[in-house]
């Protein structure tokens, strides 16, 4: 596994921490266990993981905060752009249609 490059940290005024990821709006308000998992991401033994460690990094995957070794973000992010823009029932296919 491997973090994300679309994770944003924001502290908010009352010093709660913030974890926004872009490609997914995944948003969270996180406490030290999320940064111990981002930070040593590399040695984490998923197979070998129970309990309340498991079940955080099951929701950060889900979230995308984390995200297999395997997965090309960039090539993601392409594929949802041009299958929204020539998907037969989108909004620009329709416009099209009328003019």
């Amino acid at each position: 596994m491997k973090v994300s490059k679309y994770n944003r940290i924001l502290t908010m005024q009352d010093e709660t921490k913030i974890a926004f990821n872009a490609m997914t709006c995944g948003l969270a308000a996180v406490d030290d266990s999320f940064f111990d998992i981002l930070n040593h991401i590399s040695e984490i033994d998923y197979e070998n993981l129970t309990g309340e460690k498991k079940e955080l990094v099951d929701m950060m995957l889900e979230g995308n905060y984390i995200i297999n070794d395997d997965f090309d973000e960039l090539k993601s992010i392409k594929f949802r752009h041009f299958n929204g823009k020539y998907n037969g029932g989108s909004l620009g296919e329709s416009v099209k249609y009328i003019v």
